[in-house]
């Protein structure tokens, strides 16, 4: 039964981000790119891929997107970069990265906010 995947999920750990892990983000005019480190997992799951989310200052998402891990590499990069996304208005955003390991858990997230 260890290869039953109700049991392997139950067993799982979420992924977790380095205690001084953080977003690295750069705004070019309206356009945005978010660089995150990997996140690790413990046992032998992998981290499937990463959540980003922005947000306005009143709590509206005005972006999301995905990005696999690269957990299929040998070698995997050290960091996953969203690239050149556009925010249309003024002002702060929250930018929120979640990494979701194969069996759905999710860490907990990295949050910057940036002016545009």
């Amino acid at each position: 039964q260890k290869y039953n995947p109700d049991v392997r999920k139950e067993a799982s750990v979420a992924p977790a981000f380095d205690g001084d892990a953080e977003l690295s983000v750069s705004v070019s005019g309206k356009k945005c790119t978010v660089t995150v480190p990997q996140a690790t997992v413990d046992g032998d799951n992998e981290i499937f891929g990463y959540r980003l989310k922005v947000t306005d200052k009143n709590g509206k998402q005005v972006h999301k997107s995905f990005a696999f891990s690269e957990y299929y590499f040998a070698e995997r990069a050290e960091s996953i970069t969203f690239e050149d996304f556009l925010l249309i208005r003024k002002g702060e955003y929250t930018v929120t990265v979640t990494a979701e390991d194969v069996w759905g858990n999710n860490s907990q997230p990295l949050s910057t906010v940036i002016s545009i």
